[in-house]
């Protein structure tokens, strides 16, 4: 079973406002934590934005992120069959590595698929 399975969100709403919310951080915020051209990535301080995240969510990003360095490497991510194939599209400052923030964005595009299938097979 992939990380991703064991994530659920249990009030629509919840998932709307965090629909949201990482809609304006990806748009905002993602690039001021993108390492500067020519620069070392694998410091603590470019893991991303210390985000408020959904308790499923981190538990599901805590499953994979096996080392606790608060982030999700490509050897990590291997487990998820989803995010390992797509891991560039999500990683979104380019470091090689998903944050919290770049994983909870993950996990409602994830989600909102998921609801989007339910709802069109009942």
């Amino acid at each position: 079973m992939n990380g991703f399975n064991q994530i659920r969100f249990k009030r629509p709403l919840a998932l709307a406002l965090l629909t949201a919310s990482l809609a304006t951080l990806t748009t905002t915020s993602v690039a001021a934590y993108a390492p500067a051209a020519g620069t070392a990535s694998s410091s603590a301080s470019t893991a991303g934005p210390v985000v408020n995240i959904d308790a499923d969510v981190q538990r599901g990003f805590n499953s994979l992120d096996t080392n606790s360095d608060g982030r999700i490497s490509r050897d990590e991510a291997i487990v998820d069959t989803v995010l390992s194939r797509d891991f560039n599209k999500y990683d979104l400052n380019r470091d090689g590595m998903i944050s919290a923030a770049e994983f909870a964005r993950f996990a409602a595009i994830m989600n909102a698929s998921e609801a989007r299938q339910k709802n069109g097979s009942e």
